[in-house]
């Protein structure tokens, strides 16, 4: 038999044919590649040879040259890695201890110093109200213009930002001259004291007084005019033009030398 070449254009199969040297005849498959298919036998789907192309497949969803599958997040899915504490510790209330101070003021305990609320310094013996405002006095028996007339108090600063402050009524009477006097008996340490007036007639508009030597002359924050000094005085131009000068009399000790608790006694006549 001659060796004839087959060919089946139907199953795209070409056969090569061959003889063999005992006379047999031998067929072997060529492999040929149409399309996206290799075939090694007719009709039979071949696994496909590996090969690089412009894409890759790993898992179906990633494209490019790269083989190594990868995972996404998408959504509002997020991990969170740990972060500093951004806490500022508790909210700090203004007027409350080592806070801003509201509007100057604090709790009770309390004094504002420098914008904050800082511990009150209260020494033994102080009278914390009344006796801490112009408006809230510690409130002293009438007097009037006889010399024999005083009063006598002794008292205590509790540091550098204390003030005390005492009210009385003079009386002018008839055979004696109104000269508010405020003579300190004892004094710990240095201090600021001060005198003002308010006549009975004609209020504040209708006082007027001369600031002896040394001492300087003062408004008070309601508007009182009076004198200051470091130690006691005597006002003895005093005119409320009438013929009574019968006055209200404010006391005011602050300000002392030291930070420091303040004993100190006060002799105040009319």
């Amino acid at each position: 038999m001659a060796c004839t070449p087959l060919r089946s254009t139907l199953a795209l199969v070409l056969t090569l044919v061959a003889c063999g040297d005992d006379g047999m005849v031998i067929t072997t498959p060529a492999v040929v590649t149409t399309g996206d298919e290799t075939t090694n036998d007719p009709g039979t789907a071949a696994t496909a040879a590996p090969t690089t192309s412009g894409t890759s497949e790993s898992d179906g969803s990633a494209e490019g040259d790269a083989t190594t599958s990868s995972s996404t997040s998408t959504g509002d899915d997020t991990t969170t890695s740990p972060t500093s504490d951004d806490s500022t510790g508790p909210i700090c209330d203004p007027g409350q201890p080592n806070c801003v101070c509201d509007n100057g003021l604090c709790i009770d305990g309390y004094v504002c110093t420098g914008g904050a609320c800082m511990p009150v310094f209260v020494c033994d013996g102080d009278v914390e109200a009344p006796g801490e405002a112009e408006a809230l006095p510690t409130m002293l028996p009438d007097i009037t213009d006889n010399d024999d007339d005083f009063h006598q108090v002794t008292g205590v600063l509790s540091g550098a930002m204390d003030v005390d402050w005492y009210r009385f009524h003079g009386a002018d009477k008839i055979g004696y001259v109104a000269e508010p006097t405020l003579e300190i008996v004892s004094m710990t340490t240095g201090m600021r004291v001060c005198q003002f007036l308010e006549c009975d007639n004609g209020g504040v508009a209708q006082t007027n007084l001369t600031c002896p030597d040394g001492t300087k002359f003062a408004i008070s924050g309601d508007l009182r005019p009076g004198c200051c000094h470091t130690t006691g005085f005597q006002i003895t131009d005093l005119d409320c033009n009438t013929n009574d000068e019968s006055v209200q009399i404010y006391l005011r000790f602050d300000k002392p030398d030291e930070d420091t608790c303040v004993n100190y006694e006060f002799k105040a006549h009319f």
